[in-house]
């Protein structure tokens, strides 16, 4: 089972919660653009991933965040992730320094090699423009 929801964080940052759960083939694509899941709009600040301590994924596997014309809007940054810890992302240039990654469009998150029924969270810390 997947769900997903829109929780504020303060007056400036919010938090979209994906809880994920892999079918047989070790996928998951939860839909991110407002129905029924909302939608990822904002500036992405930081990501942290949380693999499930009982029905934890295999180790290595991969968070893709897709739009219709983008293929992984985080650059490959969300693949190969542990298992046996928290992983938390800041968005980054390549030069290191801090980037914007701002999302103004439906999304997908596609998990993928993480294993028959599996399970995690992957929390999205947003910036909202006024």
């Amino acid at each position: 089972m997947t769900s997903a929801y829109l929780e504020p964080v303060d007056a400036v940052v919010s938090r979209l919660v994906v809880v994920w759960e892999s079918d047989a083939s070790g996928d998951a694509t939860i839909e991110l653009d407002g129905k029924p899941h909302p939608m990822l709009a904002g500036v992405v600040d930081r990501v942290v991933a949380v693999p499930d301590p009982t029905d934890t994924p295999t180790s290595g596997y991969d968070a893709v965040l897709e739009t219709d014309t983008a293929a992984d809007l985080l650059e490959g940054l969300l693949a190969d992730l542990a298992t046996s810890t928290t992983t938390r992302w800041v968005y980054r240039t390549a030069g290191g320094t801090h980037a914007e990654l701002e999302v103004a469009e439906p999304t997908r998150l596609v998990i993928s090699n993480a294993g028959n029924a599996k399970a995690g969270v992957l929390v999205f810390y947003v910036l909202t423009r006024p």
